[in-house]
């Protein structure tokens, strides 16, 4: 049966134009969009829809807005804790959320490590939102 597929398919004129991938030639910049080429082999980026965020001469910078990532928001929020005080003066304002309240505790005592006191905290359905100022 194999063999008959194979010689069904040589004996047939296939345009291999089709497997071509043709630019637009249209140059990268913030807000346009990215579609991987169909054909691309890679766990990350292979069939992909990028969003640019950003994109200068020293790099891009994009999200992929096709695919779950492996991560939630609140860890994302955690990292960020580590370095948002860098940029904050004493007493400085900090508002964030998309905070899942079943992990609330891990983003409180995150606060905590990194300098930060909780000054409000908000939720609706599950869902936190935390103001928090820079500690001196």
């Amino acid at each position: 049966m194999l063999f008959r597929f194979f010689s069904y398919f040589s004996g047939m004129n296939i345009d291999s134009d089709i497997f071509k991938i043709q630019s637009n030639n249209v140059l990268p910049s913030r807000g346009k969009i990215l579609i991987s080429e169909p054909f691309l082999r890679d766990a990350t980026f292979g069939r992909s829809v990028i969003l640019l965020v950003d994109h200068t001469d020293e790099g891009s910078m994009g999200l992929v807005i096709n695919k779950q990532l492996p991560l939630f928001l609140n860890d994302i929020i955690m990292e960020f804790n580590k370095e948002v005080g860098k940029y904050l003066e004493n007493d400085g304002v900090y508002i964030t959320g998309g905070i899942i309240e079943s992990r609330e505790d891990e983003v409180l005592l995150s606060f905590a490590q990194n300098g930060f006191e909780v000054k409000e905290r908000f939720e609706e359905k599950g869902w936190l939102v935390f103001v928090v100022k820079k500690s001196k």
